[in-house]
């Protein structure tokens, strides 16, 4: 198993002179979080992220002017690179070790042809795989440590990650979702999805979860959470399945984030 056989080709594209209301339109259209930033086609000058957005923001209510270009270099994220042919083994190294648990494939003239982010590779541990793949795969009874272990990629990230498991209840949570939610961290293990859904949206919630489990379907949706003191979070989602190493679906894997600014500079000043 190669680079090029497990990374997303759609990457969502920037240039370099582009103004910040542009960037910002740009972003929304896409439920990634980041674009590459261009001078050329074959030239990077970096990543811009969500982070960087809300940077741009706080520097742009100051100045009043949304017409400045996104080209500042101490606002984009530097890329990280892998190799097109490298193996499945340097592909999880490196994903694991980059700041962003987000690696760009990269061709034999170094254009940027896909990435591959953490769920790629989370994918590899729970989806079965020809004769011959170099990586390692894990049966279900492991599958607990395997849902840990991509918590770990997504820890500390200001999107907020959980994984639902077929009776409808939380496997997985991590810090951005309990700390938005009120929750102290671990608390929100096992939680229901009447407790994770306000009334007004809970129906809607396990229809989603049913289909996504019964036809294999991915969800981007906006909807709300419940807080632990019962008041309201509005987030955008995206969901798809989570399936074992014989292929079965489980449950969900969800990342979501707040529809309001204010709610995610929490998470950043947190």
């Amino acid at each position: 198993m190669q680079a090029n056989q497990i990374m997303k080709t759609h990457i969502p594209r920037l240039r370099f002179d582009q103004t910040i209301s542009e960037a910002v339109a740009a972003l929304k259209q896409t439920p990634l979080g980041f674009a590459i930033v261009q001078a050329t086609d074959d030239r990077v000058q970096g990543i811009l992220t969500h982070h960087a957005v809300l940077r741009m923001y706080i520097k742009n209510q100051v100045k009043q002017n949304d017409k400045e270009i996104i080209l500042y270099r101490d606002y984009l994220e530097q890329p990280q690179y892998i190799h097109q042919k490298e193996d499945l083994t340097e592909v999880i190294k490196k994903v694991i070790t980059a700041p962003s648990h987000r690696v760009f494939v990269i061709d034999d003239v170094q254009k940027v042809v896909g990435y591959i982010s953490s769920s790629e590779v989370f994918e590899m541990f729970l989806v079965s795989h020809s004769e011959g793949s170099s990586g390692q795969l894990f049966s279900k009874d492991q599958l607990e440590s395997q849902l840990f272990l991509v918590e770990s990629f997504f820890n500390k990230s200001p999107l907020m990650m959980h994984s639902i498991d077929s009776e409808g209840k939380v496997q997985i949570a991590n810090e951005a979702l309990h700390y938005i939610l009120g929750y102290q961290y671990g608390e929100m293990l096992g939680l229901s999805l009447s407790q994770l859904y306000p009334t007004s949206v809970f129906k809607k919630a396990e229809e989603g979860l049913h289909d996504i489990i019964d036809h294999d379907t991915s969800k981007i949706v906006r909807t709300s959470f419940l807080m632990k003191n019962k008041s309201e979070v509005k987030v955008e989602l995206v969901s798809k399945s989570l399936k074992d190493s014989q292929g079965k679906i489980i449950g969900t894997m969800t990342i979501s984030r707040p529809e309001k600014m204010e709610d995610l500079l929490k998470v950043f000043h947190n």
